[in-house]
């Protein structure tokens, strides 16, 4: 039996050591992978008639996943908290003009669950195509070895509209558009009506300032006076 033999390098390192921010200077919060600076975002802006379509289209795409007998938050199934942190982020859009960016806690405060529900949640709306998001960071004022020293924020939220959803409002718009188009156009016909009478109202006005008997007072008396004078003659013999 022979004694293995074990080689050991003893040239020296050439390679520069690699420099590490002291313990005092360092933020503690590490920064995702694909993470963008804050501010260079832009938003798109939901309006309160497009949030009311969109949770309508996620409460219809719900019921038709979920098999008779099956509740909410079932395997592959939403779950209200979904239906809840959703809502939250179209309120913050249609506020803020597409201006999404909460952090996970605030959503959880506003929601009332917890923050790894809050992380489920928002990942299955991700993977049903509702939201996407952008990870950030921000700078902390403070410079670094190399370069100014950055932590992680919250992420900006874009509120997607899946192909499904867009499909039902496109259906429901097209079965309210005669309603809506007869509730136009009653509101401009009672437009029409109140700006004529109040132009008659101001042609009256204006003739009872003069002096004299308004046009509809006018014709009023210009019809008395040839009824009486077209009536039959109900005198007696001379």
């Amino acid at each position: 039996m022979t004694d293995a033999v074990v080689e050991i390098d003893l040239t020296p390192f050439s390679g520069k050591p690699k420099k590490r921010e002291p313990l005092h200077r360092r933020t503690g919060s590490a920064v995702r992978r694909r993470s963008r600076i804050a501010g260079e975002e832009k938003g798109t802006p939901v309006t309160w008639t497009q949030r009311r379509l969109r949770l309508d289209a996620f409460d219809k795409i719900a019921r038709d996943q979920r098999q008779r007998g099956q509740r909410w938050g079932g395997k592959g199934l939403f779950s209200r908290i979904d239906r809840e942190i959703l809502s939250e982020l179209l309120t913050i859009a249609a506020r803020a003009r597409g201006q999404v960016y909460p952090t996970l806690a605030s959503i959880a405060d506003l929601v009332g669950c917890s923050i790894r529900s809050v992380v489920e949640g928002l990942r299955r709306l991700k993977a049903a195509g509702f939201i996407r998001w952008d990870r950030r960071y921000v700078e902390t004022g403070e410079q670094g070895l190399r370069g100014p020293q950055v932590k992680q924020t919250s992420n900006f939220y874009h509120l997607e509209l899946p192909t499904a959803a867009a499909a039902l409002i496109d259906l429901w718009r097209r079965k309210r558009a005669p309603k809506e188009d007869e509730a136009a156009e009653a509101e401009r016909q009672a437009r029409a009506d109140f700006a004529e009478r109040c132009r008659k109202a101001d042609i009256e006005a204006t003739w009872r300032a003069r002096g004299g008997d308004p046009p509809s007072v006018q014709r009023i008396l210009a019809k008395t006076v040839t009824a009486k004078s077209s009536g039959p003659d109900r005198s007696g013999p001379s």
